[in-house]
């Protein structure tokens, strides 16, 4: 699966997701987030929201559907999905990774909540891992913050997290005559942002 930089970017049956008991909704939050490690993002969603349609109180399922919609393409009621489980539980930092990365896809884009949730999620947590995807981790959120400072122009931050990535990064100001081909701070800067995005890919 290729990173969550890259985006411009099975019907549930049979898994008994009826019971509200916690043994019940651990089961099927189980069962749920297999189907999403399997990349059945489909059937994952449909059983995060089964185990909602109950109408019990589970923060994880919301934010599994919010991953979900958000790798089929559905990110804006993905933002939704994340902003329903950090509204159940603070506490889910992956929600708000999510909740960034669905933000900047969201049309139109929200890029001072792209910014907010990412600086806040790696404030919580510098070296951020998604326990369900592994590839997905800080550097994607970096990555994240670096493409939506370009965006915006705020290329001097931009450059910042693009550091943060490749600590060895040498581009400046000063240095873009020896990009050859790539004559302006600017083009050489996006120049930057596909590199990396190419190989902090999996």
């Amino acid at each position: 699966m290729k990173r969550l930089l890259a985006l411009a970017l099975i019907g549930l049956s049979g898994c008994g997701i009826t019971g509200t008991s916690d043994d019940t909704g651990e089961g099927a939050l189980s069962s749920a987030w297999n189907r999403y490690a399997q990349q059945d993002y489909d059937g994952a969603l449909a059983a995060f929201t089964a185990l909602l349609d109950t109408g019990g109180l589970y923060p994880e399922a919301s934010e599994g559907q919010g991953w979900c919609q958000l790798m089929l393409g559905q990110a804006t009621p993905a933002a939704l999905a994340f902003r329903q489980a950090l509204l159940a539980d603070d506490e889910r930092n992956s929600a708000r990774v999510g909740e960034a990365f669905a933000r900047r896809d969201s049309s139109p884009p929200d890029y001072p909540r792209v910014i907010q949730r990412a600086r806040e999620a790696l404030r919580r947590d510098p070296d951020f891992r998604f326990s369900h995807d592994t590839h997905i981790d800080w550097r994607d959120l970096h990555l994240l913050m670096a493409q939506t400072f370009f965006y915006q122009q705020a290329l001097d931050s931009c450059l910042v997290h693009c550091r943060a990535v490749d600590s060895g990064l040498t581009l400046s100001r000063t240095d873009t005559l020896s990009w050859g081909a790539s004559p302006t701070f600017e083009l050489a800067l996006f120049s930057t942002l596909l590199e990396l995005g190419s190989a902090t890919a999996p």
